[in-house]
């Protein structure tokens, strides 16, 4: 007769509730999944071709939104505005002043024209004086040339774009003058195209302010004080001062029941004293490769699902820190 063994009557209500135990804890398990806090980066650009004339931030910076960020300038507009006022003061001229008197105000400006320019020459011809002395000195001494004629030289050249520039200036005034003389008066509807053109380009200049588009912290700046930047040129990354979101990952072998709309619960895997509710705003319709710092086995490549999250603008959880995401008993 077969003896009776105590021992599996011992062993094997354990093995039952060890075995209940172990699945209970995988399937709660299972009911958690990880993710990352997201911030919403934005690129500030142009849609125009600017100078940047002073950066009022640095990287790190917390700015409230509407902060001026950085003073910029298109020359285009502003030359287009200078011309404007011009055409503006001329037709108040032309309306106020007779043909002599016209013909006298450009006798001035010629006048006042050649008087500058004959100043500048004046300096130019002191300094072609002194470089042509400092010349003949490399004949008898070890000097090298470029070290005497540069400094000079870049002189001249300066003062000779001052002398374009006055002459255009002067010569675009005298031209001004001289169509007033040969057109008839202006009328107040050419008046009034002047002025709204002028408010125009006055409204596309605020467009060049460029402002915080909400509260946050500078990211990088991608300019330096001086620069000439084409259009669509990233200026500066700006970025929300907590995370808005939170991005997470399911693997799809588990049966998770996500639903928009649904409240979870979002903690730090790292911090439990750093916890929120979260709403599901989303959820991926394909299957992606789950980020490497959510894999057990980091050389193991896995895929599952997004999860998109939204958690409250007071959160005080860090940009990209490891989030464990939860349902709410």
């Amino acid at each position: 007769m077969q003896k009776f063994n105590i021992f599996y009557w011992l062993i094997g209500p354990l093995l039952i509730v060890s075995v209940y135990l172990l699945t209970n804890t995988l399937r709660l398990s299972h009911r958690e999944y990880y993710g990352f806090a997201e911030n919403k980066q934005s690129e500030i650009n142009l849609d125009k071709d600017v100078t940047i004339v002073k950066t009022l931030v640095k990287t790190g910076d917390k700015v409230k939104k509407g902060q001026l960020l950085m003073i910029v300038n298109n020359t285009d507009i502003h030359q287009q505005i200078n011309q404007i006022q011009v055409a503006e003061s001329g037709i108040q001229l032309k309306n106020d002043l007779t043909e002599s008197e016209l013909k006298s105000e450009i006798l001035k400006l010629e006048k006042e024209r050649d008087i500058e320019i004959s100043t500048i020459h004046t300096k130019i011809n002191s300094l072609q004086q002194e470089t042509d002395f400092y010349k003949s000195l490399v004949n008898s001494n070890d000097v090298k040339d470029s070290e005497i004629r540069n400094p000079n030289e870049t002189m001249i050249k300066n003062l000779n774009d001052e002398i374009k520039e006055i002459t255009q200036q002067y010569n675009n005034n005298i031209a001004l003058y001289q169509k007033m003389i040969r057109q008839p008066k202006q009328t107040k509807t050419e008046k009034a195209l002047y002025s709204d053109k002028k408010n125009y380009l006055q409204s596309e200049i605020n467009k060049f302010q460029i402002i915080a588009p909400f509260d946050g912290v500078i990211g990088s700046i991608n300019i330096r004080e001086g620069e000439y930047v084409k259009a669509f040129t990233s200026l500066i990354s700006f970025y929300e001062a907590t995370p808005p979101m939170v991005l997470a990952y399911v693997q799809e072998k588990y049966d998770i029941k996500i639903n928009t709309g649904d409240t979870v619960w979002i903690s730090s895997a790292y911090n439990s004293g750093k916890k929120t509710k979260g709403i599901i705003s989303a959820k991926g319709n394909r299957i992606v490769e789950i980020p490497e710092k959510f894999r057990k086995i980091p050389d193991v490549r896995i895929y599952g699902i997004e999860v998109f999250i939204n958690i409250p603008a007071d959160n005080r959880f860090l940009q990209k820190e490891v989030l464990r995401i939860s349902d709410i008993e």
